[in-house]
């Protein structure tokens, strides 16, 4: 006979089978073979447990919606990314396509935003350009004034050079003329020249005074002119200074319009900065709506078995409400809780012996797959998992028991 379970190994028993899932459908797997006869006992005290899955969902609505479609039905195979329940997403479909247009505005106003940026900076490069041509033909203009005083410098050095040599021509001339009449007049004294020849000289040193006060007059205005510069020099000089203003204006021009293109690159910026946080905000309202829409898809996380679809069309499911339970029963273990002074005994790896109520009479081997580092809430007993060695055909929620080697500890 098997040994005797006490009160508390059931109750433990008990307390595992409530945390376990819903009990799912039987998988075909090779069957077991006996490895001890039946209605054999491997003796040893044991551990009550129940068969449980590794990997389990229990799915349901994110928000209160009117279910429109039960895809799936109980004991039916599922895998990853299957829709199991659709919930009415109408009213999150107006809102996505609401977003996506409003997306498109945003879109449409940002191009509108960048278009516009693009033709005021290429006006205002336009405008930098023409002021760096005014600038360029005003620094041309400086330099050519600037030689033209040089220039006049020169003409007006070889004018006074000119003006002074006729002036002293003309006083040689002038001399000569004095000298002649001088002369003249002293043999007019005595009668030794005709009154015709002295008239005659004292008419050419009439014209050598003119010509000779001409010629000083001359000179004096090629040294001097309007404020005492050389008439030749002041135009030049004035010609000069006007090309220097010209520079300077030609300067702020440029430096103007490189000022406004800043000016306008500032502002054009923030207009389409705006308009690139709209798209943003636009394009985060088509996530959210988008992220409605897909929540009303109740989709399937793992691969395993609806082990309960509670889930019924016209309802309206409730957060918190489950609409089906996914069980994987590809991967299931056995899980039980042994006593603290039972832990002592049993280490990772090791294997023992099981029975399950769902295979009267067959033993199967387990192994020691895991064991809690923090006690249950009794403060008695250590949940322990097994993994099982042995092909069977298994149900999640059925009970087991595992025998603990012969001479182990003594059972409460």
């Amino acid at each position: 006979m098997l040994p005797t379970i006490s009160k508390t190994t059931l109750l433990q028993a008990a307390l595992a089978a409530v945390i376990a899932m819903p009990a799912c459908m039987v998988v075909a797997m090779p069957q077991s073979r006996p490895v001890a006869p039946t209605g054999s006992n491997p003796g040893g005290p044991l551990l009550t447990g129940v068969v449980t899955a590794e990997h389990q969902a229990s799915l349901t609505a994110r928000m209160p919606a009117r279910i429109t479609a039960v895809l799936v039905t109980e004991n039916q195979p599922v895998h990853k990314g299957q829709l199991l329940v659709q919930l009415d997403d109408s009213d999150m479909r107006s809102q996505l396509l609401s977003a996506r247009a409003a997306v498109r505005a945003a879109k449409s106003q940002e191009a509108k935003a960048a278009a516009g940026k693009d033709g005021l900076l290429l006006k205002a490069d336009a405008d930098i350009l023409t002021a760096t041509g005014t600038l360029t033909e005003a620094r041309h203009k400086q330099a050519q004034a600037e030689t033209g005083v040089l220039a006049a410098v020169a003409e007006n050095s070889a004018d006074l050079k000119a003006a002074e040599s006729g002036a002293y021509k003309a006083k040689q001339v002038l001399d000569r003329a004095e000298a002649t009449v001088k002369d003249l007049e002293t043999l007019n004294k005595v009668g030794g020249v005709s009154r015709n020849d002295l008239e005659g000289a004292r008419l050419q040193l009439k014209i050598s005074r003119s010509d000779y006060s001409a010629a000083l007059d001359g000179v004096k205005r090629v040294k001097a002119g309007p404020n005492g510069i050389p008439f030749k020099i002041a135009i030049a000089r004035s010609d000069f200074d006007a090309a220097i203003r010209g520079v300077k204006l030609a300067e702020d021009g440029l430096a103007s319009a490189r000022k406004g293109r800043d000016s306008i690159a500032r502002v054009a910026d923030q207009d389409v900065n705006s308009a690139h946080a709209t798209t943003l905000q636009a394009l985060a309202g088509v996530e959210g709506a988008l992220s409605a829409v897909n929540s009303m898809r109740v989709l399937c996380p793992i691969n395993g078995v609806a082990a309960s679809v509670l889930a019924r069309m016209g309802e309206t499911a409730q957060p918190g409400m489950p609409l089906v339970n996914v069980v994987d029963i590809a991967n299931l273990r056995i899980e039980a809780l042994a006593l603290t002074r039972q832990i002592a005994g049993i280490h990772r790896g090791m294997r023992l012996k099981a029975t399950l109520d769902s295979l009267p009479g067959r033993i199967i081997d387990v192994a020691v797959a895991d064991i809690a580092s923090v006690a249950e809430p009794d403060q008695r007993s250590i949940k322990v998992r097994f993994k099982i060695l042995t092909p069977v055909a298994l149900r999640a929620g059925i009970s087991a028991r595992i025998y603990l080697p012969t001479g182990g500890s003594a059972q409460p």
